[in-house]
């Protein structure tokens, strides 16, 4: 144990302390008052002596009043903490050798700043934007007034930050400044107006553009249409239009649609101006792998490597990004609201480590695209600003300055894959993910079939196909089709850059008013059939042998065909389906469950299992039954599970939202489970609730 002596040279009598009696105490209240616990602390003063228990402000009186304890074990290392961030961690990390703790702290530590080697190299000087950037950060620290821990660029950020929590007012805003200033001593550096405190703000962020819209999103009024007043492909006003007092219309010079685009280079470029970052920037290719047999990166994948043995001088060079899009469509007035649809488009790189990656602050908004209405497969025209800046990368690598090695460097960007859930999968990809081929990976050879009575096509019993040859599931004749035996042995098909391009050339467009359309048909019970009205362009033998419907911009790119998995489904919107599906399938959740009546009607005219069929009205029973299966919980035993986690299941602070707040004893369901909490039901919760109430085998 350390020197601690100074609990006690540091006492003199009441209320009689030394200043780092002061600060090493007030540090020891914080640690162990740190968490939430289910008891008070003892009170370690030389009165209580750890007899009593006493909340945070009556052991600060204690302490004060008597002191430490004589021989008290203090559970903090001051020693530890006043020593070098370099030992510190490599103390902490000893004995986590397999928990992945270890990986954890060695990726921090890898990152902390070191200093230049003395190589035959010099540092470089930074590049213009780098060193414009780093010379006002300089002059922005400057220290509010002299001799002020607090500087000036941490004032105003302070402020800007408290302004847009409370929505403040500029008058209330420039109030405030002008109380605080002069509570400030003389010679202080505070901006005494909103413009000034806006001037020294935009000096450290990023811009973004503006760009006009087709209100019909046909098109973005850039480079050759900069100059154009309407659209010419749909003809709609690029402005608003009013009519003035000769009945004549007229333009305003307010845009009747604006997209917004934030130059995501730029951003990128920024992440190598600190040491620390730039170094997690470099993790792909120097950082250490603990788990050589697992993929913990997507360096490690198959695509990865792919690439780089296509492009080794690409490869080459650690600071070149690899980034990853992703977008989804939200309302952001809440569902009760007016429907509206607005997308924002997001980049992460994916040099970071794997703990990193999916941080907040490693995810940059690069597109906002404003509704109300959703943007379908016109989302490709909002794309293109983000597209052509990462064609433009491929062949005009930005100069960049590496802070950690201290010289520049030509950095390319370029897109290792798409990332969205299976819906956005048709807007990304251009396959429509609906119909009776939404597989975008098998395409035409995986034809779903529709469920007469469901309303819907589903994969049931498609599966076979892909399963080894002495599966005993391929001689299966009564759970899957009736009387069907599987011997055709297929492979599960790739979807490469290369492969999306050979579908793409070979399709023939389609004329206006061609093809299938959606909306009643002469099919309106199969959910297709050919649309009345005006058509949608699309392509011909759209809905028969294929489902594309339109080209995305990522085609364009000079990589895309060597790139192996150009389009990525999001595991946490999959998971969290399957299991809401499963969730209220097992709990028989009203209106909610899976295996209802239609199903059950469906499966009688599909598969051989008498034992699941409907059960018409016989004798004293004057109405349809539907016999209860293995897999749903028994009334009495679903209530034991609701009270289960109603009143037993707890977790720890921060593993997953409180569960028991949305369980309805009265009605019997569960409300309020959002995506993370299906993850821990599914693979915490779930197989604790249904055992000893389903049969093992299920």
């Amino acid at each position: 144990m350390a020197d601690n002596q100074w609990m006690y040279s540091g006492f003199f009598r009441r209320n009689q302390v030394t200043t780092e009696w002061v600060e090493k105490t007030d540090v020891f209240l914080k640690e162990i008052f740190r968490s939430p616990m289910r008891m008070v602390p003892e009170c370690p003063c030389a009165k209580c002596k750890r007899r009593i228990r006493r909340d945070k402000s009556e052991m600060t009186k204690h302490l004060r009043t008597h002191g430490f304890m004589p021989n008290f074990n203090m559970p903090i290392n001051f020693a530890q903490r006043d020593r070098g961030r370099e030992e510190v961690i490599r103390q902490r990390i000893a004995g986590y050798e397999d928990d992945g703790v270890r990986d954890m702290l060695d990726d921090v530590f890898a990152a902390q700043p070191t200093p230049p080697s003395n190589s035959a190299n010099e540092p470089e000087e930074p590049e213009e934007t780098a060193k414009a950037f780093l010379d006002i950060l300089a002059s922005s620290k400057k220290p509010l007034y002299e001799g002020a821990k607090l500087s000036v660029l941490d004032a105003i950020s302070q402020l800007m930050a408290v302004k847009a929590e409370y929505d403040c007012s500029r008058g209330c805003f420039e109030a405030f400044l002008g109380v605080w200033a002069n509570s400030l001593p003389e010679g202080h550096e505070l901006p005494k107006t909103m413009y000034a405190t806006k001037k020294i703000m935009k000096a450290l962020s990023l811009d973004y553009e503006k760009i006009h819209v087709c209100p019909k999103n046909c098109l973005l009024f850039r480079h050759e249409y900069a100059d154009d007043n309407y659209c010419r492909k749909c003809g709609s006003s690029r402005y608003i239009e009013v009519v003035d007092e000769h009945g004549q219309k007229r333009q305003l010079k307010i845009p009747v649609k604006v997209l917004r685009y934030l130059d995501f280079i730029k951003i990128l470029q920024r992440l190598f101006i600190t040491e620390d970052s730039s170094k997690m920037m470099k993790w792909h290719k120097e950082g250490k792998r603990y788990n050589p047999k697992k993929i913990v990166h997507p360096s490690e994948g198959e695509a990865w490597k792919s690439f780089d043995i296509e492009y080794p001088e690409e490869a080459v060079e650690a600071g070149n990004v690899r980034i990853t899009i992703t977008g989804d469509g939200f309302n952001p007035y809440g569902m009760s609201s007016n429907p509206y649809s607005c997308w924002p488009v997001f980049v992460i790189p994916l040099n970071h480590p794997p703990r990193a990656i999916m941080q907040r602050k490693t995810m940059f908004l690069s597109l906002i695209i404003l509704g109300p209405e959703y943007p379908g497969k016109n989302l490709s025209v909002f794309m293109q600003p983000l597209v052509d800046d990462l064609h433009h990368s491929w062949y005009f690598p930005k100069l960049t300055y590496d802070r950690h090695l201290q010289k520049n460097f030509l950095m390319k960007v370029w897109l290792q894959y798409c990332m969205h859930d299976f819906l956005d999968y048709a807007l990304f990809c251009g396959w429509c993910t609906s119909g009776k081929m939404p597989c975008p990976v098998c395409m035409q050879a995986l034809i779903f079939i529709w469920l007469k009575k469901g309303g819907k096509y589903v994969a049931f019993d498609l599966h076979r196909q892909f399963l080894p040859p002495n599966h005993p599931d391929r001689e299966d004749k009564k759970n899957f089709t009736k009387g069907k035996v599987v011997h055709e042995v297929n492979e599960i098909p790739t979807f490469s850059g290369a492969d999306v391009l050979a579908q793409l050339k070979a399709l023939n467009p389609a004329g206006e008013g061609k093809g299938k359309g959606k909306g009643k048909g002469e099919d309106e019970g199969e959910g297709e059939g050919k649309g009345k009205g005006k058509g949608k362009k699309c392509f011909e033998r759209y809905g028969e042998t294929h489902n594309w419907t339109h080209i995305t911009p990522f085609t364009q790119l000079p990589y895309f065909k060597d790139l192996k998995l150009p389009y990525n489904i999001d595991v946490m919107h999959t998971e969290k389906n399957a299991a809401e599906s499963l969730f209220r399938t097992i709990l028989n959740i009203l209106d909610k469950t899976k295996d209802n009546v239609n199903a059950r009607v469906d499966q009688h005219n599909i598969c051989d299992r008498p034992r699941l069929h409907m059960q018409p009205p016989t004798g004293s029973r004057k109405s349809w039954f539907k016999p209860d299966v293995d897999f749903v919980l028994k009334k009495d035993h679903k209530m034991e599970a609701f009270k289960w986690l109603k009143h037993v299941v707890k977790f720890t602070d921060g593993y997953a939202s409180n569960i028991s707040k949305g369980v309805n004893l009265s009605t019997s369901r569960v409300t309020g489970l959002k995506s993370h909490d299906y993850h821990v039901w599914i693979e915490r919760i779930m197989p604790v609730m249904v055992r000893g109430y389903l049969p093992e085998r299920v």
